[in-house]
């Protein structure tokens, strides 16, 4: 058979999951039950699929894990597995518009009858061939596929990407290749320095990639919703301008503000971290890098005060009641002798229809035995969120949500 190489994808398809699992669960009434790790949680979801382009060669033809001198296609994968899922395998199919096989071309992590699909994570190869499981992960994952060139990958073509899980359900999405910006992020002509842009919240400075050591100056508007980040300090080009500059604590998503970058040369690897409710991601080696030289933020109103009295609040009173009302903040005063466990989404910034207490007990801010008062402020939905076990308390990971909330005050 002949095999493939990858061009320009836009993502202009659905998502699909077939097999033991059902759909994931609808945004509105989540139940909980009580289990730390298990049981209750989302279905694995895939996030984004990008083409990135023909930019390296780490992968041959059939078996062959190894560089063959020849540029391979280059996709990447973000999925959610929420608290843990094993991953058996990840396919990309030429098909139609449909997803109905055409050309009869496969990329395969695990079957050998096809040429083997590379799968790195941080920059880590996690297949030297063909495997029969690629393992578990947990949480928001990025992986960069890589399939040896056949010529199939030209604009108009379609492709479906199967993930494959230990459950034996199957995650697909389609794709179709063409000419615009495969990552679906805006660009703004960027400006040199003493001029300024107004960007968005998913704009990169990938175009500027090379002209290291120039300075760029961005407005980011107001009540904003970070994407994604890979770095700290020294941010990948591919990361968003805006989330990056609230991560480094130049600017708040509320507030919005106006950001001055310097371009730096790519490094070999970027530590992820979790910083003013922005939660960047590690990589390993990248081709170019920024980091912020300068920032005023937005003047104006600041966020609104809680109200002087605290409300009243049960461990499970939720924060979805405020959602949209970003930049609000409200006071509530938990009782004393609260659970460990129970509905909890997040961290750092949590979903909106999480117990307010327990989030309070998670961040540091109460215990559950004295409870106490605590401050939130509601903030944007996020694509994902990332769960762990903190004070005592487990929360889970989770897909997109429509809105969330920080603790940012605490009396015990």
């Amino acid at each position: 058979m002949t095999l493939t190489r990858f061009t320009c994808l836009v993502l202009i398809g659905s998502w699909f999951i077939s097999g033991a699992a059902g759909p994931a669960p609808a945004q509105t009434g989540r139940s909980y039950t009580a289990q730390p790790r298990s049981g209750g949680a989302a279905a694995p979801q895939m996030l984004i699929f990008n083409w990135i382009g023909q930019d390296a060669d780490f992968v041959g033809e059939w078996g062959n894990g190894r560089p063959d001198g020849r540029k391979d296609g280059h996709f990447q994968l973000s999925l959610n597995a929420g608290t843990g899922a094993e991953v058996t395998s990840i396919a990309v199919y030429s098909t139609d518009a449909g997803g109905n096989p055409v050309g009869g071309q496969v990329w395969h992590s695990a079957t050998t009858n096809h040429w083997m699909l590379g799968v790195f994570q941080n920059g880590r190869q996690m297949n030297p061939s063909h495997v029969p499981t690629l393992g578990t992960f947990t949480g928001p994952v990025t992986l960069d596929l890589y399939g040896n060139d056949s010529g199939w990958f030209k604009s108009g073509n379609w492709f479906l990407v199967e993930v494959t899980l230990g459950t034996g359900t199957k995650i697909k999405k389609t794709v179709q290749l063409g000419a615009a910006a495969p990552t679906g992020r805006s660009y703004t002509a960027q400006p040199r320095t003493g001029s300024t842009a107004a960007i968005t919240w998913a704009d990169t400075p990938k175009e500027l990639r090379g002209r290291n050591g120039q300075q760029f100056t961005y407005v980011c508007p107001p009540n904003g919703t970070p994407a994604r980040v890979w770095g700290t300090d020294i941010y990948t080009d591919d990361s968003s301008i805006c989330a990056a500059a609230v991560h480094a604590g130049r600017i708040t998503s509320i507030a919005g503000g106006t950001v001055t970058i310097e371009i730096r040369p790519g490094q070999s690897s970027y530590m992820g971290t979790g910083r003013n409710e922005v939660l960047s991601e590690g990589y390993g080696a990248w081709h170019g890098s920024f980091a912020l030289a300068g920032a005023t933020p937005a003047t104006g109103s600041p966020p609104p005060p809680p109200s002087s009295a605290a409300t009243p609040a049960t461990w499970t009173t939720q924060a979805n009641q405020w959602r949209g009302q970003n930049g609000r903040r409200e006071m509530l005063t938990c009782p004393p002798g609260g659970p460990t466990a129970g509905r909890l989404w997040g961290a750092d910034l949590y979903t909106d229809d999480s117990s307010i207490c327990l989030a309070a007990v998670h961040a540091g801010a109460l215990t559950a035995a004295a409870g106490g008062t605590v401050t939130i402020e509601i903030r944007p939905g996020l694509s994902s969120y990332t769960g762990s076990v903190r004070n005592g308390v487990t929360s889970q990971a989770y897909g997109a949500w429509s809105g969330s909330f920080a603790v940012v005050g605490a009396t015990p």
